[in-house]
């Protein structure tokens, strides 16, 4: 994922010293080689893309509590080749397979990025949204090692996955290098793609092909189709549908990205419960503390003290650029179809959420998703960087990350 363009809403500076902390469960220098040359990450921040990954990064990484990536040339790291980069996001445990071959090969690749010399904090972070990557996990566990997975914590955050795939297209549409699933009539390039309502139909088609794929395995096999009026069964037949999707070798597309019911088995499958934190995206903006102060205890950050010490009392959201294609409205039967496309899956979601015997004691409660998008029985006109006005489904705000600011 490249540099954020488009809503991401930030959490900005504040203090974490009143945040919370904790003693650590951890110790930072059992993470590396002898000489700290080359250390293992302790803190995952998986995901979801398009959830203020970022701006959580900024957080830790401005106030001194975490450190990314520090990539040297021609000192033999890892850095992808045809996959963005950054002190946030390294994109291994997503790279194609050849390149994470050379690092499984040779794991110093990774770890002589997360340097002691380079990290005053001492504690080091992967930021990289590898959420709804299918082979995450298993690399993880694959690569790092047995002595120091134990210790590795994974957080991640999940936004409603109408809002989520929205924020997705915009960014899309402000870097021409992201691929459409639908064709762009005006061709491609800033401010050029396909409606939003031709997209989400593509997007839909392709991961339902996957899940038909999913079907024809299971009938083969002499499962059922997930209908079953029992929750736990249709869960598994979900999943199970999922999986054979998947080892189709069928891509299911964007929309799957927001399948967090999947994600969320899929990685427990590799990864103890314990050891991974979920946040809902909305109940974090409107309670930034309790939840930062969650993520420091989950992490075992140490307090920063002699930081400011101000609370935080609201939030104020800001977005100040202007273009003409970015859309705050989706067409009603486009949000109708998405709603029922993700609604078995969020179902998924909240019944393994609700089991919280091996959660994070800090976790925070997980509410049920809730749908904050507009929707407008007007038609989204083609999107275009020239267009003089905006129709109703679009905005005269903003293509630049949504920066959420801590009034003081």
């Amino acid at each position: 994922m490249a540099a954020l363009t488009e809503p991401d809403p930030g959490l900005g500076l504040a203090s974490l010293s009143l945040l919370g902390s904790s003693s650590s469960h951890v110790t930072p220098q059992s993470s590396c080689a002898a000489n700290s040359s080359a250390c293992w990450p302790h803190m995952f921040l998986v995901g979801a893309q398009k959830s203020a990954t970022t701006s959580l990064f900024d957080l830790f990484h401005r106030n001194g509590a975490a450190c990314g990536a520090s990539y040297l040339p021609d000192q033999g790291m890892f850095k992808p080749r045809h996959q963005f980069f950054s002190p946030k996001e390294v994109h291994l445990f997503d790279a194609p397979p050849d390149e994470f071959a050379e690092v499984v090969r040779e794991p110093a690749r990774y770890t002589r990025l997360y340097r002691r010399s380079a990290c005053n904090a001492l504690r080091q972070m992967d930021a990289t949204p590898y959420l709804h990557t299918w082979s995450a996990p298993l690399r993880m566990v694959q690569l790092i090692p047995p002595h120091w997975l134990p210790e590795t914590r994974f957080l991640a955050i999940l936004r409603e996955p109408l809002s989520r795939d929205l924020s997705w297209y915009n960014h899309r549409l402000t870097e021409p290098s992201w691929e459409f699933c639908a064709p762009s009539p005006h061709g491609t390039g800033v401010g050029h793609g396909p409606t939003y309502a031709a997209e989400t139909k593509c997007g839909i088609a392709r991961f339902e092909t996957c899940l038909d794929a999913g079907r024809a395995a299971a009938k083969s096999e002499g499962r059922p189709n997930a209908t079953s009026s029992s929750a736990g069964k249709r869960s598994a037949r979900l999943r199970n549908l999922y999986l054979k999707c998947m080892e189709s070798g069928l891509k299911p597309g964007a929309i799957a990205a927001g399948v967090y019911g999947m994600h969320y088995h899929r990685w427990t499958h590799f990864i103890p419960r314990s050891q991974m934190m979920f946040l809902e995206f909305d109940s974090m903006m409107a309670d930034v503390e309790t939840h930062i102060s969650a993520a420091v205890s989950f992490f075992g950050l140490p307090s920063l003290a002699g930081r400011n010490t101000t609370k935080a009392k609201k939030l104020r959201m800001t977005n100040d650029h202007r273009t003409s294609y970015k859309l705050n409205k989706v067409e009603c039967s486009t949000a109708s179809e998405l709603t029922r496309t993700f609604r078995p899956w969020n179902d998924m979601l909240y019944a393994l959420l609700a089991d919280r015997s091996q959660a994070p004691p800090m976790e925070p409660p997980f509410p049920r998703f809730t749908v904050r998008v507009p929707c407008t029985n007007v038609k989204q006109k083609l999107p275009s960087p020239l267009a003089e006005s905006t129709n109703e489904t679009g905005s005269t705000d903003a293509s630049r990350p949504w920066r959420v600011e801590l009034l003081l």
